[in-house]
């Protein structure tokens, strides 16, 4: 059973700073959704989630981490992320988050534009009944609001969360736990049967993974979010 995660809520000026400390495992999801949307809805002070101390995030968080983004645009509000793990920022680039929400090195730079921006208005919590204004007459929007109606205009699809990703360098990475499974695979036949296999039973397996990994990673969208399910 996984430890409850454990979420900080506190107001820093015109922002409310969320912390969550822990694994932000599948289980935890709504919880942190109930939280992080909370405060993006009530439209009443700028959002800055702070990552510093969450140690892993699930493909299935990432949705709410986009879903608070475009709410917050709605409601001109700016919603922030700051201070990411290594391997949480490896994962937002490969699935290409980065380009779609407003992450910060710091804390510290994150509340700093929150304090530069407008605070919301009496009407903001409005904002979501009314269409968004263009880009070009919107001084109040965030810059990660900007950056997410600007690919939303551009046509550009939104990346799927999870383990197959259309990504070069996902895809070599596949390829050598591909290697290792063939490996696996020629050390079970030889303590199962006695045969010693050869480096082309090794070669045709692992190419064999390689082909089925390329068709699961760069194949039909619908076949990749079927292995991105099976494997959340």
């Amino acid at each position: 059973m996984s430890k409850p995660l454990e979420c900080r809520v506190d107001l820093h000026g015109g922002a409310v700073l969320i912390r969550p400390v822990g694994r932000l495992d599948s289980a935890q999801v709504p919880r942190f959704d109930e939280i992080v949307m909370r405060q993006v809805r009530s439209a009443k002070h700028h959002v800055v989630l702070d990552l510093a101390e969450l140690t892993f995030l699930s493909s299935s968080a990432l949705r709410v981490l986009l879903a608070a983004a475009r709410a917050a645009r709605s409601r001109e509000t700016l919603f922030l992320l700051c201070a990411l793990q290594p391997q949480i920022t490896e994962l937002m680039s490969t699935v290409a988050f980065d380009r779609l929400l407003s992450i910060h090195p710091t804390r510290e730079a994150a509340l700093r534009v929150a304090s530069a921006a407008p605070r919301p208005g009496a009407g903001a919590t409005d904002a979501a009944a009314r269409p968004a204004a263009p880009l070009s007459s919107s001084p109040t929007a965030a810059p990660g609001a900007a950056m997410l109606r600007s690919a939303a205009d551009d046509g550009e699809p939104e990346p799927e969360p999870g383990l197959f990703q259309p990504s070069w360098a996902r895809y070599r990475r596949h390829l050598v736990l591909d290697l290792l499974l063939a490996a696996m695979y020629c050390g079970a036949v030889w303590f199962l049967s006695g045969r010693t296999p050869g480096w082309d039973d090794l070669g045709s397996i692992f190419a064999l993974l390689a082909v089925l990994t390329a068709l699961v990673s760069f194949g039909p969208a619908p076949l990749r979010r079927f292995f991105n399910a099976l494997f959340a």
